[in-house]
């Protein structure tokens, strides 16, 4: 199962797992050059990756998380991040709104393919949002 950090000293900024190279996975991940992003290896007490914030007004958090499980799963296999003791993808799929994005990362989709079907739907929602607010969004 996949860490986070959570109920340690770097809640939400490492991802880790007992059967994690630590080094291998940040040099992968570096490779992916992801906007605002970079690895470093992490050891407490299970082996992964510590993610910094080399530019943090370039995140875009939905492509990084797409893009980190798709690596994930081609180092490491489906099964091993879906699969395992301990996971429960229905929880994945409430914070993604809906099963599609786990869906095509378990087809192996490619991230590019999953991220553009994800913002089709985030644009529609955005319309039909707006057509039911009573009062326009704050700015700023």
């Amino acid at each position: 199962m996949l860490g986070c950090g959570r109920g340690d000293s770097q809640p939400f900024q490492v991802i880790t797992a007992p059967w994690m190279d630590a080094e291998k996975t940040a040099r992968a991940f570096n490779r992916l050059r992801l906007s605002g992003f970079c690895a470093t290896p992490f050891w407490n007490p299970e082996p992964g990756i510590r993610l910094e914030a080399s530019h943090p007004d370039r995140i875009q958090p939905f492509a990084a998380a797409v893009h980190t499980l798709s690596l994930l799963q081609r180092m490491y296999g489906v099964a091993q991040i879906w699969n395992a003791p301990e996971t429960r993808p229905e929880w994945f799929d409430k914070l993604m709104g809906s099963p599609m994005v786990r869906e095509a990362l378990q087809k192996n989709e490619a991230p590019a393919k999953i991220i553009a079907a994800a913002r089709v739907g985030s644009s529609d929602f955005r319309r039909a949002r707006a057509e039911a607010l009573l009062y326009s969004p704050a700015i700023g």
